[in-house]
């Protein structure tokens, strides 16, 4: 496995789990967390909302890195 090849994976696994896995788990959390006995809930819920949106900056500065690098320089 070519070294782009396991970082296209690893931004596969981090865009899936920002975008689904995580905001998936702060509703679950934020729903049954008063019945799991997670008291106070809130704080496991917000920290997992927060830790969603540290991916997604992350991405997004991928991308807009990716995307700068393609555009032409001038000499």
């Amino acid at each position: 496995m070519s070294k782009e090849d396991k970082h296209y994976w690893l931004h596969e696994i981090l865009k899936w789990a920002g975008l689904l896995f995580l905001p998936t788990l702060t509703i679950l959390t934020n729903q049954a967390g008063p019945c799991w006995g997670l008291l106070p809930y809130g704080h496991y819920r917000d920290s997992i909302y927060v830790l969603g949106i540290l991916i997604a900056g992350c991405i997004g500065a991928s991308q807009t890195k990716a995307a700068l690098s393609k555009w032409p320089t001038r000499t």
